[in-house]
């Protein structure tokens, strides 16, 4: 475990805290001035949820970045290092998926006490956040997939069984750090039809790319709304 952490923090030391988002109009409340009647307990909450999306959307950035260069076809210690970058980056990318969420529940908490209409407006704004956040799960979920697939069938060279996988990770700071259950089954991957590991890489940047629309679109949704959601309080 003391490895895993010392690896992350050399790893997140070396690509930097994520760069400041100019794509996406989801901003944090008062960024721009402070809207009136503004809910203090529920701005706190809202912005939390709000910062953890946008470090993720960032994240999401710099793993079709790291997906279209990645070669893990030559160098065997290159190939070990490119995977731990992805497997780093699908383990952040899970951590502020579950922040969104953990932050959007207490906004909830937060809003049960105000009016039936002020509610209207914080709930579509949260759905947006929420769904946003979900896709982010999946993406991670199959950024996993893919760099657990690489790592033991095509770099390794092993048909893992799950009682190997089982001990992998426990053993494996990596996969561990990645927050997934060992697959029951053979290992699978859902760019397996691309053909070459380079070539599951790009399919997966590929992928990403356009299901980054969709973050997008959620986003927009929730800037919308995002002012309005934490207004209303005398």
């Amino acid at each position: 475990m003391l490895a895993s952490g010392i690896w992350l923090v050399a790893f997140l030391a070396a690509a930097g805290a994520p760069a400041a988002n100019d794509t996406t109009p989801l901003h944090e409340i008062g960024e721009r001035g402070a809207p009136a009647g503004v809910c203090g307990a529920l701005v706190v909450h809202a912005n939390a949820a709000i910062a953890a999306e946008l470090r993720n959307r960032q994240w999401l950035v710099r793993t079709i970045a790291r997906l279209r260069s990645i070669d893990v076809e030559g160098n065997a210690v290159a190939a070990h290092g490119a995977l731990g970058d992805l497997s780093g980056l699908s383990a952040q990318i899970h951590d502020d998926a579950v922040r969104t969420d953990d932050e959007l529940h207490r906004l909830g908490d937060a809003a049960d006490r105000l009016p039936a209409a002020h509610r209207a407006e914080l709930r579509t704004f949260s759905d947006a956040l929420y769904a946003s956040s979900a896709e982010h799960r999946r993406i991670g979920t199959d950024l996993a997939a893919l760099t657990v697939y690489l790592t033991n069938v095509e770099v390794r060279g092993e048909n893992m069984t799950e009682n190997d996988l089982a001990h992998q990770a426990a053993a494996d700071p990596l996969h561990h750090l990645a927050g997934n259950d060992p697959p029951s089954g053979p290992l699978s991957s859902p760019y397996q039809s691309a053909g070459s590991p380079n070539r599951m890489a790009r399919a997966a940047a590929s992928d990403f790319a356009s299901r980054l629309g969709a973050v997008s679109a959620d986003e927009t949704r929730a800037a919308l709304h995002g002012d309005e959601a934490v207004s209303g309080c005398s």
